[in-house]
């Protein structure tokens, strides 16, 4: 069996931190949102990046990333990108984060479609929206 310690009460005078007093936890949420609220906050306009380039094609706006693959901003975070890999056409529709730099970098979220898969989705696309419809009303 183990062995038990007695339970021991030390005076305040053994001990070197007699002054300390534990802050409550409601102080220690306030500085920490204090010193949130004191960061500088950056621009929420989106930044271009160095080698893009845009494109007006009907009506929209194509852009070239810095490895020369078409995208389209389908929003503040998210993108659909024409691209390559291992001699096949992908379409990748990604969220994407900016880094310390402010550059934009893909993230985890995502899927790449081939283009037999999103031409499924272009085919079918009265379809899509119908369903769309009936799900929202």
């Amino acid at each position: 069996m183990s062995k038990k310690r007695p339970f021991t009460i030390r005076d305040s005078d053994d001990d070197g931190d007699a002054d300390f007093e534990p802050k409550p936890e409601e102080d220690l949420v306030e500085e920490e949102f204090e010193e949130a609220a004191e960061a500088p906050s950056k621009p929420s306009t989106p930044r271009k990046v160095k080698g893009e380039k845009a494109i007006k094609a009907s009506g929209s706006v194509a852009l070239k990333n810095s490895e020369g693959e078409t995208y389209f901003e389908l929003g503040t975070k998210k993108r659909l990108t024409i691209g390559s890999w291992r001699k096949m056409t992908l379409i990748d529709i990604r969220e994407y984060y900016t880094d310390k730099s402010g550059d934009p970098k893909p993230g985890k979220k995502g899927i790449s479609l081939t283009e037999e898969q999103f031409q499924y989705v272009l085919d079918h696309a009265s379809e899509i929206k119908k369903a769309i419809k009936a799900k929202s009303s």
